[in-house]
């Protein structure tokens, strides 16, 4: 029935909403559900999410490459450190 349709897209947009709270954000209604003109607005929601969590998905790549190469500099420093340490009480021997 229509009532149940409108039910549906309204128990989807809540879960959509709180999937984005709780930071899901690769959550997706089930287009399938609906059907007519419902099914396109959970399409279009979708598609929506899509071309917004893409970037932010390439961001997040960048910045978990950066943070490893950050700590693979800082552990390669502290072993220079340690060495160049070792050196200097050497040549005080």
């Amino acid at each position: 029935t229509c009532i149940d349709a409108v039910n549906n897209l309204v128990a989807d947009a809540d879960m959509l909403s709180e999937a984005a709270h709780e930071g899901r954000i690769s959550t997706r209604a089930n287009p399938e559900r609906h059907y007519g003109e419902f099914r396109k607005v959970i399409e279009g929601v979708n598609q929506t999410l899509d071309m917004i969590v893409a970037p932010i998905a390439t961001v997040k790549e960048a910045v978990e490459t950066i943070t490893t190469a950050a700590n693979e500099i800082s552990s390669g420093n502290n072993d220079l450190s340690s060495r160049t340490e070792q050196q200097a009480s050497s040549l005080e021997e």
